[in-house]
């Protein structure tokens, strides 16, 4: 089984994103997942427009996108397909 994890802050500088920034954030989010990978970890502190910007970006690449909260353990499951 193949997992990725996107820490979505990283794939930006700075502590504030711009949505001027978006292109390059959902082009280097597509890079990092293979088509065909089983699951993909989104976690992070980025405002929850980015987390919806990249799952949409990625979702179709992938069987299964989980949420996980920074410092947690087990993640929240958001998109799964058979």
């Amino acid at each position: 089984m193949r997992e990725v994890e996107i820490i979505t802050n990283d794939l930006y500088e700075g502590e504030v994103v711009k949505y001027s920034q978006l292109p390059g954030i959902l082009e280097d989010a597509k890079l990092m997942v293979p088509v065909g990978t089983d699951t993909v970890v989104l976690t992070g502190k980025s405002p929850a427009w980015v987390f919806l910007a990249v799952f949409n970006a990625i979702r179709n690449k992938t069987k299964k996108v989980v949420y996980k909260a920074i410092g947690e353990t087990e993640g929240l499951t958001i998109y799964e397909t058979s």
